[in-house]
């Protein structure tokens, strides 16, 4: 898929931050000892991290002579977002934080991974065991990811298959009316599942209620009771009872099945899939598939290199 001037202008500016320093609360400020320092007093719980990472501060010396990070800028994942987006022209993420961001950006679309766009450059969100987005990257719509993934890493290149990410969003002005993708319709009703929230699951409740399934209150949370009463609406309608309202359930609740609406663009939450709690042995197995996914990346980049010092030695022949 042909990308925009707008994506290939915040793809561009997300390789040309790989490398950097990551540092809780870092906004794009050159990372100096006394930036650092601030940061730390500000967020105390991440203080050790941002001391560690730090040559004067952590005492191994005097100045940021031979820093791998000195004379960078530094981010955090959200702010690392949210200044891609910026360079980028696109407003409406100029918000603190992964999971306010997910929860209040100005977003086109958004929705569980398994449903992203083929080829899209959006962001990617991780949804945490507390059912909070806890972390947060720019996808550049080759199956690689650009995020600050922590202290000990920096800003990292890495595979999307290579980490835990379960949620997608499309920033409004990331997409062009010309790059062959249909608009969201106004109309256009959201796929709902156990976890979303919002106007949307107010008016599939009242729906249901209308329909006689009195098991729920209408109070805009799809939990496992409005779970409940769509998976018995499911069965009552000869609809596969998976309690996920899609085109089909949509269709029926309004009474006109066996029409479909469009293809659901603007799902306004995912469904809950936090995972569970990591093991040691669960993190070591999450941290080798991410190291072999830099790997392979590697190995893609320097295929590409030997391919163009090939080209350049064949025309100097």
């Amino acid at each position: 898929m042909s990308k925009t001037p707008i994506q290939d202008a915040i793809r561009e500016w997300a390789l040309s931050k790989v490398g950097s320093p990551y540092v809780m609360g870092g906004t794009g400020k050159r990372c100096t000892p006394a930036y650092r320092k601030a940061r730390a007093a500000q967020y105390p719980g991440s203080a050790a991290a941002i001391e560690k990472q730090c040559q004067v501060m952590s005492g191994k010396k005097s100045t940021c002579d031979g820093c791998k990070y000195d004379g960078m800028d530094c981010y955090d994942c959200a702010q690392l977002v949210r200044y891609g987006c910026k360079a980028a022209g696109i407003d409406g993420l100029n918000i603190s934080g992964a999971n306010s961001q997910w929860k209040r950006g100005n977003w086109e679309a958004k929705g569980a991974i398994a449903d992203m766009p083929e080829g899209a450059v959006c962001i990617l969100y991780r949804q945490d065991s507390d059912g909070k987005m806890g972390h947060t990257g720019i996808c550049l719509g080759d199956g690689t990811i650009v995020h600050a993934k922590g202290h000990a890493y920096g800003v990292v290149h890495d595979l999307v298959s290579a980490g835990r990410w379960t949620h997608y969003a499309i920033p409004k002005g990331m997409r062009s009316e010309d790059d062959g993708q249909a608009e969201e319709k106004s109309d256009a009703l959201p796929t709902l599942r156990n976890g979303s929230t919002g106007e949307a699951v107010v008016r599939l409740q009242e729906l249901l209620v209308a329909q006689g399934i009195e098991l729920l209150t209408v109070d805009g949370i799809f939990g496992s009771k409005t779970q409940a009463a769509v998976k018995l609406f499911q069965e009552r309608n000869g609809l596969d009872p998976d309690g996920v309202v899609g085109p089909l359930t949509w269709a029926a609740l309004k009474g006109n099945a066996g029409t479909q609406d469009e293809t659901d663009d603007g799902a306004e939450e995912a469904p809950e899939e936090s995972p569970e709690e990591q093991t040691a042995w669960d993190a070591l197995v999450q941290e080798m598939r991410e190291v072999a996914g830099q790997a392979q990346a590697l190995q893609q980049r320097m295929a590409a290199l030997i391919e163009a010092a090939d080209g350049m030695h064949k025309a100097e022949r």
